[in-house]
Order: structure tokens, then sequence, then C-alpha cells
């Protein structure tokens, strides 16, 4: 009778740890997957961001154009300013952040070439044709003013082949939009 009881111990001993071992198995946290999506919309009429932006100084100017559907960057120099040629697209979409700040996408239409000129032609500017991003911040549409930066980080991507893509990558997380130029409209 003790070899009974004693198995009996260790059976109920072994059913203990088994039911121990599972229950603490059984209790590992899951591992929840989220899905965050991103709402670009193309820019309406009367929307803030469409216009001429500006900052004009003596030894460097910039204009950033902004319609329903196209984007236009130019610089200068001199007094009154001589205006050159910069990047420019087409397809606009917006990401909107929050009522001031938010992204900017397109398709470039006019971007740089390996010896730092512009082109439309995507044989001497390989980005033409692909998607760029524009960051902005404190909009404020009662003085007219905005704070704009282009996508750029040192070994950054210069555009990406698709919208979904450029808003995965082109983002402040990942290293782009360090600097801002503060800018006016009439």
């Amino acid at each position: 009778m003790k070899k009974r009881f004693f198995s009996l111990q260790k059976a109920l001993a072994l059913s203990v740890l088994l039911l121990f071992t599972a229950v603490m198995t059984g209790c590992k946290p899951q591992t929840e997957i989220q899905e965050v999506y991103y709402y670009v919309t193309p820019l309406e009429n009367g929307d803030p961001l469409i216009g001429d932006w500006y900052n004009i100084s003596e030894s460097y100017s910039e204009r950033y154009t902004i319609t329903g559907n196209s984007f236009d960057n130019q610089w200068g120099y001199g007094n009154p300013v001589v205006w050159n040629n910069s990047y420019a697209g087409n397809n606009l979409y917006v990401l909107k952040l929050s009522e001031t700040s938010g992204t900017i996408f397109f398709k470039f239409t006019r971007a740089a070439t390996p010896s730092y000129s512009y082109s439309t032609d995507p044989s001497e500017a390989p980005d033409v044709g692909n998607w760029y991003a524009i960051s902005y911040k404190d909009l404020n549409s009662s003085k007219k003013t905005i704070n704009l930066s282009g996508a750029y980080k040192a070994g950054g991507k210069t555009s990406c082949q698709t919208l979904q893509e450029a808003v995965n990558e082109f983002t402040i997380a990942h290293g782009y939009f360090a600097s801002y130029s503060a800018l006016t409209s009439n």
C-alpha cells in the first residue's frame, strides 16, 4: 500500500506540474497586429494650401506655387528677383496630420539631374514620373504663412515609384524634412 500511495503522490505532483505549465504557457500575452491607414486626398478648391508662397531676400529667394493639381518650385536671386526653375509635379495628394500640418505628395514632372540642373526628360532626370513629398507645418490661413520642407535626408530616397511607397517612406520619423522655409502668400 505504501507503494501505491507513493505512486499516487508522484502522479498528483506530476499532474499539478503539468497543469501549472499549461496555465503558464497558455497565458502568454497575445501580440496584437495594428493596421494603420493613411488618408491621402486630392486638394479641394479653396484649400488654404493653394496659392503662391514666397520667401524673398537679397541673397536667395524661393517661390512655391500650389494649385489643385500641380506644384512648382523656383529659386531666385537679385533685386528684382531673377527666377530659375527647380522641381515641379502634378497629381497632388495631401495627407493632413492636423489643421496646420501635413504632407503634400506629387509626381515629378521636372526634377534634378546629376549635374544639379532641372529637366522634364526622364533620361536626364530619373525622378521624373516618380512620387515626391513636401511637408508643411504652421499653416496660418488668416496671416497667409506656412513652413515648407522638401523630402531630403543624407543617403535617403529622392523619389518613390508609387504613392503608397512615398507615403510610407517620406516621414519625419524616417528622418526626412529637417529644414523648413518660412513663406508668406499674397
